[in-house]
């Protein structure tokens, strides 16, 4: 028994699951939002460059690349659009004229599908 006149109960059935996919969830979007940042970083032209970009301090930009911090949404949303308008300049520049042929998988990958 616990205190103030409840007693223990087990957790629901499901709670662990749950609580484990959130947690593994939080785990890729850190490092999804860490990856982002560092991509971003390495587009400006490094850590120094980012940080003016975003107009933020030095140290608040190691501790989320280091992911000691959580990137805020704002920050991760600009280096999205980093990223992204990157991406669509290298695409634009790209001067094949019809798409990537696509490839046929080597053989050990076909044995595996």
């Amino acid at each position: 028994m616990t205190g103030f006149g409840t007693s223990w109960r087990p957790p629901a059935p499901g709670t662990m699951i749950g609580t484990l996919l959130a947690s593994r969830r939080n785990a890729m979007d850190r490092e999804l939002r860490m990856t982002v940042l560092r991509r971003a970083a390495d587009i400006t032209g490094g850590s120094s460059a980012l940080q003016q970009r975003l107009g933020v301090e030095p140290h608040a930009l190691e501790l989320w690349l280091s992911g000691r911090a959580t990137v805020p949404e704002w920050v991760f949303m600009l280096a999205v659009d980093l990223v992204v308008r990157d991406d669509i300049a290298r695409a634009a520049q790209d001067r094949r004229a019809t798409p990537r042929e696509e490839r046929e998988p080597p053989e050990n990958e076909i044995a595996r599908s």
